[in-house]
């Protein structure tokens, strides 16, 4: 389960994610506070499988040591939380760059790593919008297909959205 909160800027506010499996069940709470630095809860309940936890990325952090500049998370397997800082760039703003931070958050361990990435929108057809997303290590490269609003449509191997 996932939920969302961003302000009117498209930074993200509170992310609250739910991973669940056979006999147990994790949750981790990211909210930014009104001076925007990062806190975070985490609860466990049950015994989760060695496979969760072996799928733990290095580098983890925790909350309190993400930077305040880091103005969002993106969650692993999510098309959803691609699309603040391609809302930020500006829809309408073809060739527009930037490069995130994101609090990159490993589903289902909920483990958050600090992850580099780079958009660049690529204009559009019939009110579509591209986007190429690029990691910074190079490990992982997508064009997404983006509705009017920025949510994803179509994210090569991630998710397709049907109608």
């Amino acid at each position: 389960d996932l939920e969302l909160t961003t302000g009117a800027d498209w930074v993200t506010r509170r992310l609250a994610l739910t991973s669940t499996g056979d006999g147990w069940m994790k949750s981790l709470v990211l909210e930014r506070d009104v001076a925007g630095r990062w806190i975070g809860s985490r609860t466990v309940d049950g015994t989760e499988p060695s496979a969760v936890e072996a799928s733990v990325p290095a580098g983890t952090v925790e909350a309190a040591a993400i930077a305040a500049d880091v103005l969002d998370v993106d969650v692993q397997w999510s098309p959803l939380t691609n699309l603040m800082p391609v809302r930020r760039l500006g829809l309408d703003r073809a060739g527009s760059t930037g490069t995130f931070t994101m609090a990159w958050v490993s589903v289902p361990s909920l483990a958050v790593t600090l992850d580099e990435q780079h958009y660049t929108l690529l204009g559009g057809e019939s009110g579509d919008v591209c986007v190429r997303f690029e990691s910074a290590d190079g490990f992982f490269t997508a064009v997404i297909r983006c509705d009017a609003d920025g949510v994803a449509l179509d994210y090569p191997g991630i998710a397709r959205r049907v109608l």
